[in-house]
């Protein structure tokens, strides 16, 4: 975790190098491991080519490391490693946030989602996950129809931060939902005294609290109503799902 600034740079490096190799794709998580007492940082790194050792990655790859899974295989095997470390039967909040690509910002929400999950980390499994939009993901944006979503190519590069968190038992709710309240509050402000927040929410990662369809500014807001209203007018795909983001 001491290596955590260095490997934060190396995140934003490869962001704004991305499309100078649209096969690699890169996902960062910081969490706290109860059986070693510590924080940890893991890097997940993935390539549409059988390459050993994409150059991409060397700055993500290169600093010493306590273990590694880096190797050529199959979507399947890499699906039943995910299934492994990320067991049922939780409870479960997700939420997120949308900042500009600089490494001091990610530093200093790693030391906010620290200070909120401390409290919590003996009672629940909380983690951070960046990942990052860039310019040659939104460059595929604005295909089939336009961009409803509100990012353009001058918005880009952006990191899309998640705050995950699982845990036993119903009476930890409220404090683990404040936590992580607090951890996209205060970083979602401090993003934005630096000029470096973005209004987008993630629908996938959000929690039913964010106003995802908002955040995709008004425009593109009223214009999904539109099409809505013009090919469901009788909100059937509404009625029949129950609860999640609704228009």
């Amino acid at each position: 975790m001491e290596r955590g600034s260095s490997i934060n740079e190396a995140l934003v490096a490869f962001t704004a190098d991305a499309p100078a190799d649209p096969y690699a794709a890169v996902l960062m998580n910081y969490y706290y491991n109860t059986i070693d007492n510590a924080w940890v940082l893991t890097v997940g790194v993935a390539y549409g080519k059988p390459d050993p050792n994409p150059p991409i990655f060397q700055n993500l790859t290169r600093p010493p490391y306590v273990a590694s899974s880096f190797a050529i295989s199959s979507l399947t095997t890499v699906t039943a490693n995910f299934a492994t470390s990320n067991p049922s039967g939780f409870r479960q909040t997700s939420w997120t946030l949308t900042i500009h690509n600089d490494a001091s910002l990610i530093s200093k929400i790693v030391e906010i989602f620290k200070e909120e999950a401390d409290p919590i980390k003996f009672l629940s499994l909380p983690g951070l996950l960046l990942q990052p939009i860039t310019l040659n993901m939104i460059s595929h944006f604005s295909g089939n129809g336009g961009n409803a979503l509100g990012i353009t190519d001058e918005d880009g590069p952006l990191i899309l931060i998640s705050v995950s968190i699982r845990w036993n038992s119903t009476h930890d709710d409220e404090q683990i939902m404040k936590a992580a309240r607090n951890i996209i509050n205060r970083s979602n402000n401090t993003a934005c005294s630096l000029g470096l927040g973005h209004r987008f929410i993630y629908q996938n990662y959000a929690a039913a609290e964010q106003d995802v369809f908002q955040s995709y500014g008004q425009e593109n807001h009223e214009r999904l109503r539109a099409v809505s209203a013009k090919y469901d007018p009788e909100n059937i795909f509404g009625k029949l799902q129950p609860g999640y983001f609704k228009l």
